[in-house]
């Protein structure tokens, strides 16, 4: 949609259940949203294809299911509880994409922001026996949102700053909504991360114990473009501040991280089914 001056305020279509338009459409970006957050964040820690403009206060919260695999690059799937929170009230927000922090540019094309990210590690349990376990950490993301209409296009980065992980990501997410009709919208969604060699040491990286314990080759990876990822989601409008959302898609892993003897399958597949109310 178009943003006009505020002088010139466009008027709020109403549509199903009397809901405003753009109400609408922001619940239907923030359901998705945060499903796929919590979805693609084994693959990079706090970041996500699908999230878009947040121009009204607002408090959410949902319940669901994600289907990922146990540990990024890893054959066995695993079936986990969603839970979403999604709170914007004036410049702070805590939300699954971009973790807990504030906004220090916020206008109706753009938005600045820092936070604090989850950082996920593995459970030894997931990985080949041996290996150990990596232990999840917390890191310092600063990022960057673009609208235009339709499309939206984030830039972030996060340093770890505790935990197993280590290192530096940055990500890159292109985004398009397309609304079918008054109840149904589709979101499709597009993102590419590159991580330092610190981080793909810690999480792609075989040690010499590990390898000794484990009988898997030694392996020390350099950084570079780590995956690339792609959704689609179907958001239903169920009653006036209810949606259904339903997601499915899949990250290809990329450059030495794809060479890992920890990789067991390149191609990493996800599914989410949410319910999202937002007061």
């Amino acid at each position: 949609m178009a943003y006009l001056p505020e002088n010139r305020a466009a008027p709020r279509r109403r549509s199903f259940l009397n809901i405003p338009a753009t109400t609408r459409h922001m619940s239907y970006r923030r359901a998705v949203g945060a499903a796929l957050a919590v979805a693609f964040g084994g693959f990079v820690p706090g970041a996500a294809i699908a999230e878009a403009n947040e121009d009204e206060d607002h408090t959410s919260i949902g319940l669901g299911a994600i289907v990922t695999p146990k540990y990024e690059g890893g054959r066995d799937l695993q079936v986990k509880p969603l839970p979403i929170i999604d709170i914007h009230q004036g410049r702070f927000f805590a939300d699954w994409r971009n973790g807990v922090g504030i906004k220090a540019i916020h206008e109706p094309w753009v938005t600045v922001g820092m936070s604090a990210v989850y950082m996920p590690g593995y459970k030894d349990t997931s990985v080949p026996p041996g290996v150990g376990k990596l232990g999840d950490g917390a890191g310092a993301r600063l990022f960057a949102e673009f609208r235009f209409g339709d499309f939206q296009a984030i830039v972030g980065g996060i340093k770890t700053v505790s935990g197993g992980t280590g290192g530096f990501i940055a990500d890159l997410s292109l985004n398009y909504e397309y609304e079918l009709n008054d109840r149904v919208s589709l979101k499709a969604g597009v993102l590419t991360t590159w991580a330092d060699t610190k981080y793909t040491d810690r999480y792609f990286g075989i040690n010499q114990a590990q390898s000794a314990a484990s009988g898997l080759p030694e392996y020390h990876p350099e950084g570079g473009f780590k995956d690339v990822s792609f959704a689609l989601s179907a958001n239903i409008g169920l009653t006036e501040r209810t949606i259904l959302t339903v997601s499915a898609g899949a990250a290809r892993i990329l450059g030495d991280a794809a060479r890992s003897p920890l990789v067991q399958r390149r191609i990493q597949p996800l599914g989410v089914l949410a319910l999202t109310y937002t007061f």
